[in-house]
């Protein structure tokens, strides 16, 4: 496979789960946080967000880490995506006891509040063109 058939490749996986969208994806488009939240093609000036690490792993499977400008809180693999930052973390505190942290997810969750922020502010500096995105999470204020 040829490096533009695993760049389109790439951008296929990452705009299928784009058309996920949920409101706070349309809360950041509206902040002006990003251009747009369908993969914007395969060319050298495609700038990728990954909130979902099984998205980052195939965009770096297919050799295409360099597209990648910031992942999620969750995204470790491989190792080298841990240089980029994160543009997500949770909104309780992890340092709590595992029941603590069951508890308090499953409050967010009946409130209807998420789980997860995005971090708008690091969105609108790294200027990404795609986003595949994680349907739980908020923007950060």
């Amino acid at each position: 496979m040829s490096a533009e058939d695993r760049r389109q490749l790439a951008a296929v996986v990452l705009a299928k789960e784009a058309r996920r969208e949920g409101p706070y994806l349309r809360a950041l488009r509206r902040a002006g946080a990003f251009k747009s939240f369908c993969c914007a093609g395969s060319g050298p000036d495609v700038r990728v967000v990954s909130l979902i690490a099984s998205a980052t792993e195939i965009v770096c499977a297919l050799d295409c880490a360099d597209l990648l400008v910031a992942r999620s809180h969750e995204c470790d693999w491989p190792a080298e995506i841990t240089r980029l930052p994160q543009a997500s973390r949770p909104s309780f505190v992890t340092k709590w006891s595992s029941r603590a942290i069951d508890l308090a997810v499953k409050d967010r969750l009946a409130k209807a509040l998420s789980i997860y922020e995005v971090d708008a502010e690091l969105l609108k500096r790294l200027e990404p063109t795609s986003f595949s995105p994680r349907r739980s999470a908020r923007c950060a204020r």
